[in-house]
């Protein structure tokens, strides 16, 4: 979910005439065939955005085997919510033709304990 803040925010410079560097890094450790998460930079030429940061591939309620790539339900994977994550905060308000990004479930501050699904409401 923070991926796709970022990714709109990209999306919504380009829509604005910026021209975008963007990079998306995904990190692995030693022979996992799951990354532990992402890198992500995107810099426009005018500098309004600026952007580099790290996002660690987790989901609350879900323990996640990064060798393999199988989950397991475990209610003790509890994941700090951040801000940008909050219910009222809508992620994609920019490209209506597409309609926003919905989510169902709550993400309860400061820590979510259950996944969130997302969906593109048309």
């Amino acid at each position: 979910m923070i991926k796709t803040i970022y990714e709109t925010e990209v999306r919504h410079a380009i829509e604005h005439g910026k021209h975008v560097i963007f990079q998306a890094t995904p990190i692995f450790r030693n022979n996992e065939t799951i990354a532990r998460g992402i890198n992500l930079q995107a810099l426009s030429t005018d500098g309004t955005l600026n952007f580099n940061v790290y996002l660690f591939n987790v989901e609350p309620g879900i323990r996640i085997n990064y060798q393999d790539g199988t989950t397991t339900v475990d209610n003790s994977q509890k994941i700090p919510v951040p801000f940008a994550a909050d219910d009222d905060y809508e992620i994609d308000k920019s490209n209506e033709a597409d309609g926003p990004i919905k989510a169902t479930g709550k993400y309860s501050r400061p820590i979510a304990d259950r996944p969130r699904q997302y969906y593109r409401s048309y």
